[in-house]
């Protein structure tokens, strides 16, 4: 999960700094990142005017002309405006009508936004894509019962081929991407397309995702998997944003087995935003959700998740959000040819900061408090309670690069009701404390390194001296994460993923696991 919650963090901010977006391929990662910067000068100037202001003002005409000239994508020399008008904002706080800059941004995010997001007012040129690399993966356990060691290795590598093209579907057009992939384990052939429809401020999105994964090895099972989505609101307002997104998802063997379930799952996510000024926002979801494994495993489950928070954004490194999580779970499964039925629920506060202090020197932090109840608490599935910490100091050579160094904080306590699973259920208390070190760098070219590496120390004081060291014996755990992207040229581009995970045992010397996962890949667009 760690993992996966790392890459989702990674992905997200590629897509806010260095978006591959299928458009005109003459598009250049230069202008590319200049119009990301375009965006966040805009956002800055947006964040900072006062309220209470003169009109006598060149400021909005200078947002209205770089305006103009992002709509005709010179989006350099659109920042270059903004940055004058930033520079002027800043010499005189006094001379800015709010009224005249707010109807000036409105106007620059409408054209910034209709830009990305309608598809039949844009001349999209059909591409290919070329990727070719090495999956890897290396598990090794040392089983301190027996003194034995398992050892699991995964090599592949891969060759990717996609096609980009639009489609003219009744005044409308579609981007659709075919993909063929081979490897050692399968050969697949996938589609995905998705229609934007926006007419004022109202947005339709329709997305299409199917796809055959024929295995190569009997140890693998063929399967299909075929997903929809559809989102109806306003995501890009600018004063309230809303959006409802129904998904669905289906997943099927031709001979499932109880190691090859079929699976589907659907969910309807409701979201809306108000925003009280340019800085400060609050926040509300909620998503109900269903999920059943069939023809194998009969594990399903019904749940709600909702979620709240307030948001204060200063500027790209200056935030604080305030939030909290609420989860309901009504879960069942069939075990030994019993049925396992529970429930439970959960809250989990949640704060996170960045701030800078100066242009060189900032902060970031983040606490959260998880409280989970079971319906039924008993040995296996205990009530507890998680907390978990982070603080780390940053140091910026720039707003696209920082070196950081902090303390990470972690401890869960477990309770049950009956006191016959007490003493198995507290055996599993722990709390961790560690070391953390970061690195981001990004470069206007394009290139784009994101390292972290984290030292912790994992103790559980309620373990006894049983089988159960093999679970529950104090640890030390080294862990890296890199994810690198760099373009060597506007169609060549080199992707790296990395993580590596050494868990060791400080009691036993036959207890340890180390963990390696690396994904390596050269692109190729034309």
């Amino acid at each position: 999960m760690k993992i996966l919650a790392h890459t989702i963090f990674l992905m997200i901010t590629l897509a806010v700094l260095l978006p591959l977006r299928a458009q005109d391929s003459t598009l250049s990662s230069r202008q590319e990142i200049d119009k990301n910067l375009y965006e966040i000068t805009l956002y800055k100037l947006k964040s900072h005017f006062p309220e209470q202001t003169r009109v006598d003002t060149i400021i909005p005409d200078l947002v209205k002309d770089a305006a103009e000239l992002a709509e005709a994508g010179q989006w350099s020399e659109a920042r270059e405006l903004l940055a004058a008008a930033e520079s002027l904002l800043q010499i005189d706080a006094e001379a800015l009508p709010a009224d005249s800059l707010a109807e000036a941004i409105e106007f620059s995010v409408k054209v910034n936004r209709d830009a990305d997001n309608s598809f039949a007012d844009k001349n999209i040129a059909a591409y290919f894509q070329i990727e070719s690399g090495v999956d890897f993966s290396r598990q090794d356990y040392q089983i301190a019962i027996d003194d034995s060691a398992l050892v699991e290795q995964l090599q592949s590598g891969f060759l990717n081929l996609d096609y980009y093209h639009p489609l003219k579907l009744g005044g409308q057009t579609a981007l659709v991407n075919h993909s063929l992939r081979a490897d050692n384990q399968y050969v697949s052939y996938a589609f995905q397309g998705n229609l934007e429809i926006q007419r004022d401020r109202l947005l339709q999105r329709f997305d299409v995702q199917s796809g055959f994964y024929l295995s190569q090895e009997k140890l693998f099972a063929d399967f299909g998997e075929s997903r929809l989505s559809y989102l109806l609101g306003r995501p890009y307002s600018l004063d309230t944003r809303w959006y409802v997104d129904a998904r669905a998802r289906t997943k099927w063997h031709p001979n499932p087995d109880s190691l090859n379930s079929d699976i589907l799952t659907a969910s309807l996510t409701g979201y809306i935003e108000h925003f009280f000024n340019f800085r400060q926002s609050i926040n509300f979801s909620w998503t109900p959700s269903w999920y059943q494994e069939r023809n194998g495993s009969q594990f399903q489950y019904w749940q709600q998740r909702a979620y709240g928070y307030y948001r204060l954004r200063e500027g790209f490194n200056r935030y604080v959000e305030l939030g909290a999580e609420f989860v309901q779970n009504n879960f069942r499964d069939d075990i030994q040819d019993t049925l396992y039925q529970n429930r439970y629920v959960s809250i989990e506060p949640q704060v996170q900061a960045e701030w800078t202090l100066n242009p060189r020197l900032g902060f970031k932090a983040r606490l959260e408090w998880e409280t989970r109840r079971y319906r039924v608490s008993d040995a296996v599935n205990p009530d507890f309670q998680n907390r978990k910490a982070e603080a780390v100091l940053r140091f910026y050579r720039s707003t696209f690069q920082s070196f950081g160094l902090g303390y990470v904080f972690e401890d869960q306590r477990h309770k049950v009701r009956k006191e016959t699973d007490a003493a198995f259920a507290e055996e599993g208390d722990f709390f961790s404390h560690g070391l953390v070190v970061e690195l981001e760098f990004l470069q206007l070219d394009g290139i784009m390194i994101d390292l972290s590496y984290q030292l912790s120390w994992r103790s559980y004081p309620n373990a006894v001296d049983s089988y159960f060291n093999a679970f529950y014996s104090d640890r030390l755990t080294h862990s890296i994460n890199l994810f690198a992207w760099v373009p060597l040229t506007a169609r060549w581009q080199v992707q790296l993923f990395a993580n590596y995970d050494d868990d060791r045992d400080r009691e036993f010397k036959q207890n340890d696991a180390r963990s390696t996962i690396m994904n390596a890949s050269l692109i190729y667009k034309f």
